[in-house]
This record gives structure tokens, sequence and C-alpha cells, in this order.
């Protein structure tokens, strides 16, 4: 049998495209979208009609869609007839006339061979659009394209977008109407989602700093503990949190030992050449380090990363209260150190259990600067919380990078050159050498 018909039936058999990847009630459906302008065919000023030439670019991930490759002669990818297979059902939610679903019946569905699905409608796309005609002929028009998800609740589907404008990249010029800038973003109402072990999560507010996003779940994130101690240095051993005590027996866990966690931030995964350089050092004290790793989570788009942090807060809250009924280790002896959105990580796990320390390294400032407390690493997360920032403007100079705060961290671990500091009420006075003592304190 030829291997691409061999690996359509296997993929197929026993296939329901009526079921949706991750069919789980408390498990989101992830699709993110992006937007491509071809050509705007024709604008009524009287009628409001809004006609252009576009195409979707829609991904998702389908668990059922993996197979091995070499299996199967190193094929990595199959197209099935959009109609054959699940697929979100895109319509126009301002259609000029009759609502009708995006995408011809000819339209393929592209799988490779680690599940991701790829999916291009192209389309006439006609939408109403209101028009103000107060400064004809030199008027300018804002029209909208919204595409809705119909078919499923909202919080079984999450719709994103990937970029926050639409692609012209292949935009042909209108003989009248001139393109002045476009905009993406999605649209998500209020709602919950919930999940074994971590519980419910909520958009409503104070949590409406993720533009409505949703946590993802923790099968998406991935979350990940690696356990590195002076009997394993560079070989980090997996913990579960919700293993027992018997998971931690098995490992080179110090029973009662001070107990530090590194949490990367944006687009971190394990392989960041900074881990190690924070990791190795501590290791010098006779502590455990434990690794967070959430990469998955964290190459969402920023807004859905924003909001994974909170799944990954409630999953590492598990890790420590672990640690602590079954490692014997006291919170006050455990001690955070997020970057960026690791911090704020950080403080949701504080938010949790009475942790000893919580270091942010350079939190996030975007969606995060003026939110609620409850939403951020704030003072109260834990009994001593201490925080280095590095790249905030100055007119209008950033005098440092996101990253340097890791680099001065390690710096002050174990090193021969010792940070002093002097306390002072306020940055006048210390200029003004008001309450700076002749000696100060090493930290």
């Amino acid at each position: 049998m030829d291997e691409a018909n061999r690996l359509y039936k296997d993929l197929v058999n026993d296939y329901n495209k009526i079921i949706r990847p991750l069919h789980d009630k408390k498990t989101s459906t992830m699709v993110n979208m992006s937007f491509s302008l071809i050509s705007i065919k024709d604008f009524d000023e009287v009628t409001g009609k809004f006609s252009v030439i576009g195409s979707l670019h829609v991904t998702w991930h389908d668990n059922r869609m993996i197979w091995n490759q070499t299996e199967y002669g190193n094929i990595n990818s199959m197209i099935f007839g959009q109609n054959d297979v699940w697929k979100p059902n895109l319509f126009l939610g301002n259609a000029f006339d009759d609502m009708s679903a995006i995408g011809e019946d000819f339209i393929t569905v592209r799988y490779y061979n680690n599940g991701t699905a790829i999916w291009t409608p192209l389309d006439m796309i006609i939408t109403s659009c209101s028009v103000d005609v107060t400064h004809f002929p030199f008027d300018q028009q804002t029209c909208a394209i919204h595409f809705i998800s119909v078919g499923t609740l909202p919080e079984e589907i999450v719709m994103n977008s990937e970029i926050d404008h639409a692609i012209i990249t292949r935009y042909i010029e209108h003989e009248i109407w001139q393109l002045n800038e476009t905009t993406a973003f999605a649209s998500i109402v209020a709602s919950h989602v919930c999940y074994d072990h971590i519980g419910c999560f909520s958009n409503n507010a104070p949590f409406m700093n993720a533009f409505g996003y949703l946590p993802l779940s923790p099968d998406h994130i991935n979350t990940s503990f690696h356990l590195y101690t002076q009997a394993n240095p560079s070989n980090g051993q997996l913990l579960n949190p919700n293993g027992g005590a018997g998971s931690l027996r098995s490992t080179h866990f110090g029973l009662a030992h001070k107990t530090v966690f590194i949490i990367h931030g944006y687009h971190g995964t394990e392989n960041n050449p900074w881990i190690p350089l924070m990791k190795d050092p501590l290791l010098k004290f006779d502590v455990n380090v434990i690794v967070v790793i959430w990469t998955r989570g964290a190459f969402d788009s920023y807004n859905q990363a924003v909001a994974n942090t909170r799944v990954v807060g409630a999953v590492t809250a598990n890790m420590v209260k672990l640690l602590h009924s079954a490692g014997g280790v006291s919170y006050n002896d455990v001690h955070i150190v997020g970057h960026s959105l690791g911090a704020h990580v950080a403080g949701y796990v504080g938010e949790t259990v009475p942790i000893g320390r919580i270091t942010g390294l350079d939190p996030a400032g975007p969606e995060f600067n003026t939110a609620d407390q409850r939403v951020r690493l704030d003072p109260a997360d834990a009994a001593f919380v201490d925080i280095i920032h590095t790249d905030g403007e100055i007119a209008p100079f950033y005098s440092c990078g996101h990253m340097r705060s890791v680099y001065y961290f390690i710096e002050s671990i174990d090193t021969k050159c010792h940070f002093t500091s002097h306390p002072c009420d306020s940055q006048d006075d210390y200029k003004h050498s008001l309450s700076v003592p002749d000696v100060g304190v090493v930290v």
C-alpha cells in the first residue's frame, strides 16, 4: 500500500470531526488566526457595503493527528478536505447580507506530524461598515471585519490574534481608496475555566489585564519542575506536584533544605544560558534548586502568556505545598526567583502560600504596571520581596536591557565584588548625603 494512503487510513480511523481537539469540558482549544488583506474591491458610501478579498491563516493543535514520520516513508504533512476534519466554524459577525461560513468546499487543511493544523481559506468578504461623510470628499472611513466562531461555548474555543495588524504583503492598491492602517485583535467575552487540582480562573475584574484571555490548560502549558542538588548538579530530576511523598523519595531532594525556584519569562526555555549560570552558584550553598519550565505557555501570544502565568503560579504553588507537607521544607525557606513574566508567576505563588522570599528580576511591565495588586507581584506576596529593575526608560533612553537584571542577581550570589547599600528615606536625601552613613551595608 502506498505510504500516503496507509497514513491517511490510520489517521482517519475512528476520527470524529465533530469532536474538537482536546475535547474536555475543562480544556479550551486554542485557535490562532491572522488575516491577509489582498485587495479592496468596493466601498459603497451610501449603503456601507464594504467588499474585500482576503485570506485567513488559522492554526490549532490536534493530538489525534500526530504520527511518527519514519514509519510512513518520512511523510511529515498530509492534506485533508476542510469538511473531512475538525475546524472552527467561522462566520462573518458583521456580514452585509446573510451570514455564510468562511471557506469554500475545495479549501484544504494541512496537518503536520506534530499535530499542528494549518487552514488558509481565501474568500470574498462583504461586511457592513458605518459611514462618516463629514469631510467628503476627503473623508476617512474605519471598517471592521469581525470573524466569529459558532457552535461551541465561549470557553471551549479560545480565538487568538497572532499579530496586531493585517498582513498586507500581497495587498493590491485600490484606484480610489488608500489604505492608511490596520489593526487586529481578539475580543473575548467574560467567562471562566476550571482545571483539576488548581481550581477556576475568571477574566472578570481584577483579572482584566490580559484583554479577556483566559489561562490555557495545564496540559497545554506543560509546566515542568527540574530538581538540581549537589548530588545531581547537571541532570535535573522531574518532580510531580501531584505525585505525593513517593515522588520525592525517588529523587535527590534534600529534606528540610532551603529550596530555590527559578522561573523564566516570556519566550523562555530550558536552554536559556542564564539558567545554569544562576543554578550552579546557588548549589554551592547546598540548597534544592528547582527550575520551572513553562515554554509552551510562554510562546503563546503575549496577552495569552500573561493569562497563562496564573496557571503556572497555581501549579507551582501545589509544588511548594508538596515540598512542605512531604519534604519537610518550611514555607519560610522557600525562595522564588522569577524573571519578567516569571516574577508575576512568583507573585501568584505567594498569594497562595506564605513563602519566605521572592526576587523579581525586572518584572514584566506591559499589562501589569497599573494592574490591581492581586494581579501582579507586590510586597505582600512574601515575607521579603526584592526587585531588580534594569530597563526603565529615562528620557527617552533605556539604560539597561531586560535581561541585565538576571546577570545582576547572578553576580550577587557568589562574588568577591559585593554590592554596598545605604539605607535612605528618599532619593533626594541620598543625593544630598542627608541619610548616608559612613559605612554601607554589604548585600
